[in-house]
């Protein structure tokens, strides 16, 4: 058995106290000043212990050697967001990324702001979800390393966690995630799902677009049976193109819209092809078409559209209503059947006035040869249109003309009102710079209110004796 001397004895002592010491000392900054103080107490008490067991447990039994438990740490609830799928090399951009996280102190309806940045804080792509802790992606084509950011905004806080990573550019395109905040889609307007339209004649498309440019473009097809497509073009996305559908076997086909750009979206529904129920041939005058104002010698684009019809433009006429002995003007013969043609209305200098009188008193007629025979189909204008000469007084010499100006016609002499017409509204229209139809309306009211407000008159849109005096437009 060992004896120990009352001086090892303290020796001992001494060198446990300074072991313990200093253990207390590497540790003091993991943990607060009371945590610190219960570690002391217990490595006392463990001190206290070990001499009950050299010298005696008699010796110290009025001694508690009971330890004290340290302060229970709670999980660190400081408000916070980690990405999870960190990754440290190099992901392919225009493709999808599936980016995960978890949160602190945050809850699944607080939004998540999920962004790209590039070194001069650009940030080429950017998009909000809710804090799901999961977001599929489509990455911008973009070359070289970029900085991955999410950052959430709660009630009274918000946190941020983000990494760096290298971007490749590939050719694949991806359709984006369900759901996300822009959603990328295109849908036809005309024709509709189910309707039945004819071929061997043209179709005006419409659609709509949400997320892609106006430059992009839009890819139309038929499909038919088999794989087969009977039409298919490219076109911008401007909402609006006519087509011509083929001569086809009447049943079944397949509509599609289809628009790609770092996104892509397509529309595709079935619809109804028949071959059109008569052959009998037809043209139409889309313009003029009635109600036009032109003036003698102006160019004029006469516009026109034909069913079933081969063959050119046989002519293209102008026709008086009040013909006396007269055949009209004939613009044109024999020409290709492009759906438009620019003509040139007559003056009175033309020596045709002795047959006709210049007014509101024309129709446009336009003439092609039938696909059934060679009997000529005609259409004219639906109703009339004017055609007027412009008024000219000789100045200084007889050498010279000049058009009479509106603020030289005759005094204005009686009360103007919506529904009056006449030359002496179109010369009001000119002074207050609005265009002169010679037609009192709405338009003009308004005007005439504007201009007796800024004069000092009573704003009832009458323009009467004391209007036209204080306008000078009285002589």
């Amino acid at each position: 058995m060992m004896i120990f001397t009352k001086k090892y004895m303290k020796k001992v002592l001494l060198s446990l106290f300074i072991f313990g010491f200093l253990t207390i000392g590497t540790q003091a900054h993991a943990f607060s000043l009371s945590d610190a103080q219960l570690e002391i107490q217990n490595l006392k008490n463990d001190i206290l212990q070990l001499k009950g067991q050299l010298l005696g447990a008699a010796a110290f039994s009025n001694v508690s050697v009971s330890k004290v438990a340290p302060k229970t740490t709670v999980g660190d609830q400081t408000p916070r967001i980690k990405i999870i799928n960190k990754v440290g090399g190099i992901i392919s951009s225009s493709a999808e990324f599936n980016l995960q996280w978890s949160t602190v102190g945050f809850t699944s309806t607080d939004t998540v702001h999920l962004s790209i940045s590039d070194a001069n804080n650009n940030y080429p792509f950017s998009i909000s979800t809710l804090n799901d802790g999961n977001e599929t992606i489509v990455i911008p084509p973009l070359n070289g390393t970029y900085t991955f950011i999410a950052k959430i905004d709660g009630t009274n806080v918000s946190a941020s966690d983000e990494f760096n990573v290298g971007l490749i550019i590939t050719t694949g395109k991806v359709a984006p995630k369900t759901g996300e905040l822009q959603e990328f889609k295109i849908k036809s307007l005309t024709p509709v799902s189910g309707g039945t339209y004819f071929s061997n004649s043209e179709l005006n498309v419409t659609w709509s677009t949400n997320g892609f440019a106006a430059t992009e473009l839009v890819n139309i097809a038929i499909a038919g049976p088999n794989g087969t497509y009977p039409f298919s073009i490219s076109t911008v996305n401007d909402g609006n193109e006519t087509i011509f559908i083929p001569s086809v076997t009447n049943g079944t086909y397949e509509f599609v819209l289809k628009i790609n750009s770092y996104h892509a979206a397509s529309n595709e529904f079935n619809i109804n092809l028949v071959a059109p129920t008569t052959t009998t041939p037809s043209i139409k005058v889309l313009a003029p078409n009635g109600g036009e104002i032109y003036q003698t010698g102006q160019q004029v684009v006469v516009k026109w559209e034909t069913h079933n019809c081969t063959g050119n433009i046989t002519e293209i006429n102008l026709i008086p209503i009040d013909m006396q002995g007269g055949s009209g003007v004939t613009f044109v013969k024999d020409i290709p059947n492009t759906g438009s043609y620019t003509v040139t209305l007559p003056t009175a200098q033309d020596g045709i006035s002795s047959h006709y009188s210049f007014g509101n008193n024309f129709k446009m007629q336009v003439m092609i040869g039938g696909s059934q025979s060679n009997n000529e189909v005609t259409d004219s204008s639906d109703n009339l249109f004017t055609i007027s000469i412009p008024i000219i007084t000789p100045v200084e010499t007889e050498a010279k003309v000049a058009v009479k100006s509106v603020d030289q016609l005759s005094p204005i002499s009686r009360t103007l009102k919506v529904g009056i017409k006449g030359e002496d509204v179109k010369r009001l229209q000119s002074f207050l710079k609005i265009t002169p139809d010679g037609s009192f309306g709405p338009m003009t009211a308004i005007k005439v209110k504007e201009w007796q407000a800024a004069n000092g008159l009573k704003q009832d849109g009458l323009f009467g004796i004391m209007s036209s005096q204080k306008a000078g437009l009285d002589k």
